[in-house]
């Protein structure tokens, strides 16, 4: 199985066409401010970012307003690019690419363990959650969540094929009523 790396921010460079349909951008994560006790705090590191023409146009941004959007980057590292197009610390394959949309104008924090995005409208529920009557504090405390932070606390979890929901029923309930239209999400 291939590695992944998963990150988000702002683009630090402007979009670069490498080839024909292949695209190239730079990026920053300074990782969390804090670590486990004992160890060392992480460094920043510059990544290069390699994107195809078909993941560009499914942003649906300019090129000139490409720098002005907090990104969700998911894809695999490697470190055999030639320099001249990499000039990044690590180069990363892109697998995945969305927008985060900001929340009254700040920045979203994409929650852990988030392995790509999914329009709402397009996740499948069963009639078992359908059935079933979540609790009213636990709903309360995800709209809470939401109106604080422009997002669910958890990635929903969905099977990656059939988009259908697998856990997460409360997130998913209080994102429709806040009207999210992509939520960060889990495969199983």
């Amino acid at each position: 199985m291939p590695h992944r790396i998963t990150l988000s921010a702002k683009a630090t460079s402007e979009l670069r066409k490498i080839k024909k349909n292949s695209y190239a951008f730079d990026i920053q994560d300074c990782g969390a401010p804090f670590s486990p006790s004992s160890l060392p705090v992480s460094e920043c590191i510059e990544y290069t970012v390699f994107i195809n023409k078909e993941q560009l146009k499914k942003l649906m941004i300019d090129k000139e307003e490409f720098r002005n959007h907090n990104l969700f980057i998911e894809g695999e590292p490697t470190l055999n690019i030639p320099m001249d197009l990499c000039p990044g610390e690590i180069g990363v394959i892109c697998t995945e690419i969305h927008i985060v949309e900001p929340h009254k104008g700040k920045h979203i924090d994409v929650p852990k363990e988030t392995q790509g995005f999914c329009v709402l409208s397009e996740i499948t529920i069963s009639d078992s959650f359908r059935n079933s009557n979540p609790q009213e504090r636990k709903l309360l405390e995800r709209f809470d969540y939401i109106d604080k932070h422009g997002t669910i606390d958890e990635p929903i979890v969905i099977n990656k094929e059939t988009k259908s929901l697998e856990d997460g029923y409360t997130r998913y309930l209080a994102a429709k009523e806040r009207k999210i239209k992509k939520v960060p999400v889990k495969y199983s």
